[in-house]
C-alpha cells in the first residue's frame, strides 16, 4: 500500500463512525473527533481501519458494490472542514448526508477480517511507539451501547462485539516501548476539535459552554461578527506569530470581508511554516486569482499532482485559464470537473468544446478520451 494514495476525509455526522474505501480513502466521522478528546482513540481507530486497506477486505468482500459506494459516498463527504469556507455551496452539498456513507461502519466485515483488523492495528501502534489504549477505549464504548444500540444500531445489529476480540486485544504483548504524543500533539489534536466543533455545531449549542479564544473566533466570524473575530485572531497571532493555523483562519475571514491583499499576506505566512499542505495551496491560489492569476496557476498545479480527483481544483483551474486567456485549458479543467461531479451533460458539452481546440497528439485530448471511455464504461 502506497502511503502517499491515502487520504484522510472528515464526515459532518455525529455518530461515532470511520471507514474505509477500497481506493485507499479514510472517512472519520465528526462525531468520532468530539467523543475522542485524545488522539490515541483517532490514531487507534486509523490504525484499525488501514489493516482492513492492507488486508484488501473491503475489495474482497464488496467489490460489486464498489463504484455504486464511491460515487454516491464521494458527493456527501467533507475533503476538510475549511472548504465550507472555500465555496458554501459545495459545503452545502457535501454536508446534506448519504445512506451509503451512514451504512459504511467501523465494523462492517466479517468477525475473522474484524480480528485480522485488530491485529495489524496492534502491529501499526507497537511499530510507531503508540498506546493501543485508544482502541480498546472506542471498543469498550460500541460494547458498552451493544444491547441498547444507542448511536451504533448499523454496527451492532450485523457484528456484535466478541469478548473473544476484546481479550486477545487486552492480552497483546507490546515489543517497543510506547512513546505516546507529545504535549504538542495532544494540543494540535484539541485544536482540530475544536475547529470541527466550531465550524459544524449548531451556534445555539456552542453557546452553552465556555469557548476557547480560538472557537470563540469562529463563532463570531459564523454569526457575521467579524471586526470582534479578527480582533480575537490578532491578540492569538501576536502571540504565537508562527502558527499557520490562526493565519489561515484569519486569512479566510478577510478574504470574505473582501481584503484580498491582506488575506494572501497570511496565506503565504502560513504555507512558509507548512509548505505541503495541499488546502492551504488551494486557498492561497484561490485569492491570487482575483490579483495575480499568474501566480495562482503553480499552486494549482502542485495541488493537481497529489489530488487530480479533485473537482474543486479543476474549478479553480478553469478560472485561472479564463484570466490568462487560456480559453482551451478552461474548457479542459471544465471537462474534468464536471465529469468528476458526475454531471453528464456539461461534461460532454465541454468535451465537445475541448476537441475543438486540441490536436489529436495533445496529452489534454487523450485524457479526455480516456475520460470518455470512463463514462461509456460506467
Amino acid at each position: 500500500m502506497n502511503v502517499d494514495e491515502v487520504k484522510v476525509f472528515v464526515v459532518d455526522d455525529n455518530r461515532v463512525n470511520a471507514f474505509v474505501t477500497p481506493d485507499n480513502y479514510v472517512f472519520i466521522h465528526k462525531g468520532l473527533l468530539k467523543f475522542s478528546r485524545d488522539p490515541e482513540v483517532v490514531v487507534g481507530v486509523i490504525a484499525h481501519e488501514i489493516g482492513h486497506m492492507a488486508q484488501y477486505h473491503l475489495i474482497k468482500q464488496e467489490r460489486e458494490l464498489r463504484n455504486e459506494m464511491i460515487a454516491e459516498g464521494l458527493g456527501y463527504i467533507l475533503g476538510m472542514v475549511t472548504s465550507l469556507v472555500l465555496d458554501p455551496k459545495i459545503g452545502h452539498a457535501i454536508i446534506a448526508g448519504s445512506s451509503t456513507v451512514s451504512q459504511r461502519s467501523f465494523l462492517a466485515y466479517s468477525r475473522t477480517q474484524e480480528e485480522i483488523a485488530d491485529q495489524c492495528a496492534l502491529e501499526y501502534l507497537d511499530a510507531a511507539g503508540y498506546s493501543h489504549e485508544g482502541l480498546l477505549h472506542v471498543l469498550r464504548f460500541f460494547g458498552q451501547h451493544e444491547a441498547q444500540h444507542v448511536y451504533l444500531d448499523e454496527y451492532m445489529s450485523t457484528h456484535p462485539l466478541s469478548e473473544q476480540r476484546l481479550r486477545k486485544l487486552y492480552g497483546y504483548k507490546k515489543k517497543r516501548e510506547v512513546i505516546g504524543f507529545s504535549e504538542e500533539d495532544k494540543a494540535s489534536f484539541a485544536r482540530i476539535v475544536e475547529k470541527v466543533e466550531a465550524f459544524l455545531m449548531p451556534i445555539d449549542t456552542l453557546k452553552n459552554r465556555e469557548l476557547s479564544p480560538y472557537m470563540q473566533s469562529i463563532i463570531d466570524y459564523r454569526e457575521a461578527n467579524v471586526k470582534e473575530a479578527i480582533q480575537r485572531l490578532n491578540v492569538l497571532i501576536d502571540a504565537a506569530p508562527t502558527d499557520p493555523y490562526l493565519r489561515e483562519i484569519r486569512a479566510q475571514i478577510l478574504y470574505k470581508l473582501g481584503d484580498v491583499e491582506a488575506c494572501i499576506t497570511d496565506y503565504k505566512a502560513a504555507l512558509s511554516q507548512i509548505p505541503d499542505d495541499m488546502l492551504l495551496k488551494v486557498e492561497l491560489a484561490q485569492a491570487l486569482v482575483l490579483k495575480d492569476p499568474a501566480h495562482a496557476l503553480p499552486y494549482l498545479e502542485q495541488v493537481m499532482r497529489v489530488e487530480r480527483d479533485n473537482p474543486y481544483v479543476w474549478k479553480q483551474l478553469s478560472l485561472v485559464y479564463g484570466r490568462m486567456g487560456k480559453v482551451p485549458m478552461s474548457y479542459f479543467a471544465l471537462a474534468n470537473m464536471y465529469f468528476l461531479e458526475g454531471d453528464e451533460k456539461r461534461f460532454l458539452e465541454y468535451v465537445k468544446l475541448s476537441k475543438k481546440y486540441f490536436d489529436n497528439n495533445s496529452f489534454q485530448l487523450r485524457i479526455i478520451q480516456d475520460l470518455e471511455d470512463a463514462y461509456r464504461a460506467s
